[in-house]
């Protein structure tokens, strides 16, 4: 019997006890032997279903705690083991030059996009000449910045790296440590 099944019939036995119960004694007087026997059979199943929904109701505390010893019960099988690839990652030590031009350009770009933001959020004029300096400065900032992202990705660390030629990766600035920390994705 499915625990599916089981469940069904302890949900209903309470029912089906009570409809059996009323209906038992008229019938029994006026069956013949097929009808009784079946009868019997049904009252069987009945004190099944009870015994069956007093052994669950004794035995499950709650869904929580039922839950806590399928799951202790699932994770104490030895479960085949998945090897998960995980990226591959280059430190790569660059010249001190580039990464001071590269933390330049970062602060830059930074600085420059805040003080326009702080501008825009407190409704300063946008038609003064301060709002288009300061916003003119954050475009270039931000073109030298980009440009110099997508030399770093296209020729700099390709040429540093050749086994990676080809494949997508990212990278980020270590300034603490000095160097160019590259992720490349492993399938």
């Amino acid at each position: 019997m499915g625990v599916v099944k089981a469940v069904q019939i302890v949900l209903a036995a309470p029912a089906v006890q009570e409809a059996a119960m009323t209906n038992v004694h008229p019938a029994w007087d006026h069956a013949g032997v097929a009808a009784a026997v079946a009868l019997a059979v049904l009252v069987a199943e009945i004190v099944v279903a009870l015994v069956a929904q007093l052994v669950i109701q004794d035995a499950v505390w709650d869904v929580q705690e039922a839950v806590r010893v399928v799951l202790a019960d699932a994770m104490a099988v030895e479960w085949p083991k998945f090897e998960r690839k995980t990226d591959m990652q280059y430190k790569l030590k660059v010249e001190e030059n580039l990464l001071n031009y590269l933390e330049a350009l970062i602060y830059e770009f930074s600085r420059t996009k805040e003080i326009v933001a702080y501008m825009l959020d407190n409704n300063f004029n946008t038609a003064s000449d301060s709002f288009k300096q300061w916003e003119k400065d954050n475009q270039k900032a931000y073109a030298e910045y980009s440009h110099a992202k997508e030399k770093m990705t296209r020729e700099i660390i390709p040429a540093l790296l050749p086994e990676i030629k080809g494949k997508p990766f990212q990278w980020e600035v270590d300034f603490y440590n000095k160097e160019v920390v590259v992720d490349v994705p492993q399938n």
